[in-house]
């Protein structure tokens, strides 16, 4: 019975390959005459048109940045500015009142560091068992 099956499935597809169905030709007869051709798609350019983008933006920015004249050292020296060794001293103290200034904040933030380590560490070692000597 198998055999006759297998038998039967295989002189059928042998005439299927040899006489193609009837309805098959004039369906892609038809399918060809009445749909319009389809224009092809054209490549996707999107990334090079970023990144032309992108260069095009570069270019117009570097273009238009402001930028600060370059300045040209005096060779006279301008008699308004103060002499070398006055400008040190000045910048001198102006140093030291501002390392003052940070200084204050950071040793009471160290106090209070110490402070609280101090704590923990007296904390954690009354939790201890005393251990005798």
């Amino acid at each position: 019975m198998k055999h006759d099956f297998d038998d039967i499935m295989r002189a059928q597809a042998r005439r299927e390959l040899r006489e193609a169905p009837a309805g098959i030709a004039a369906a892609v007869r038809a399918r060809l005459t009445d749909a319009p051709l389809e224009r092809a798609r054209p490549a996707r350019t999107l990334p090079i048109a970023l990144a032309a983008g992108l260069a095009a933006a570069a270019l117009l920015a570097y273009a238009f940045w402001p930028r600060t004249p370059a300045v040209e050292p005096s060779l006279a020296g301008d008699p308004a500015a103060p002499s070398a060794p006055a400008l040190a001293v000045e910048l001198t103290h102006k140093g030291i009142q501002y390392a003052s200034r940070i200084d204050r904040p950071l040793a009471d933030e160290w106090r209070l560091i110490v402070q609280d380590s101090l704590q923990l560490c007296d904390a954690l070692l009354g939790q201890l068992p005393n251990l005798p000597r």
